[in-house]
């Protein structure tokens, strides 16, 4: 059994450094106003030298649009890294719930809350946020379907695939977002959403059956590997 990989003290150092500027920077947002923060504020109030903030974040849209990654560019690292014999919807299906517990959090559940109020007071953020998806979008696309055919090239079928995987992690975010404007409970929205997700990752697991199931390494990869120590 392979060993999961442990972080560095030196890439611990830096993540936490990343965290703290971003995190720094939304609550100025959420209290200022984007348009009204500048880098030197964020580096300031972060206790950081200006360049450092741009050793993180090369600009100022960064800050607000990289400090978080969402569910659907993490899928393709997923199933980059997915088990011999496992197929991709185990792996769709092990990130929605993590997604969920993550939605049910209260804090969580203000985080977002910051990030609506501060989208919804500047037009530069609505903006490019627009641009941002679309490209962002159409890269987890292709990350994704590439992630299902790997070694191989993808095909139009794994393209599709793929489509449909992201729209179940849209889907999701999207029925938690009505359940917070709605003003539901984040724990109960999250128990109600549980069946739903089940029921619609048990349906494509069917469809696809053993497609995308990562193959077990050859005997000469193995010896290689091995090797290579």
């Amino acid at each position: 059994m392979s060993k999961e990989p442990t972080e560095g003290r030196r890439e611990r150092k830096k993540r936490q450094t990343r965290e703290a500027i971003a995190e720094t920077a939304m609550r100025l947002f959420a209290e200022r106003g984007y348009d009204a923060v500048t880098i030197a504020d964020v580096a300031s109030a972060a206790d950081v030298a200006t360049t450092t903030v741009f050793n993180y974040f090369k600009t100022k849209e960064d800050l607000f649009f990289g400090a978080f990654t969402p569910p659907t560019e993490l899928l393709a690292e997923r199933l980059r890294e997915r088990a011999p014999g496992v197929g991709p919807v185990p792996i769709l299906r092990k990130l929605l719930l993590e997604a969920l517990v993550g939605l049910s959090a209260r804090d969580a559940h203000e985080h977002h809350h910051r990030i609506r109020s501060v989208m919804a007071a500047s037009q530069a953020l609505q903006a490019q946020a627009m641009h941002r998806f679309r490209a962002r979008r159409l890269e987890s696309l292709n990350q994704v379907a590439a992630a299902l055919t790997a070694p191989a090239e993808p095909d139009a079928f794994a393209l599709l695939v793929a489509a449909q995987m992201l729209s179940q992690v849209d889907g999701a975010m999207g029925l938690a977002e009505q359940g917070r404007r709605a003003g539901k409970d984040p724990v109960r929205c999250a128990l109600e959403m549980r069946s739903a997700l089940d029921r619609a990752c048990d349906a494509l697991e069917k469809g696809l059956g053993d497609y995308g199931v990562q193959p077990a390494p050859s005997a000469s990869t193995r010896r290689a590997k091995k090797a290579a120590g």
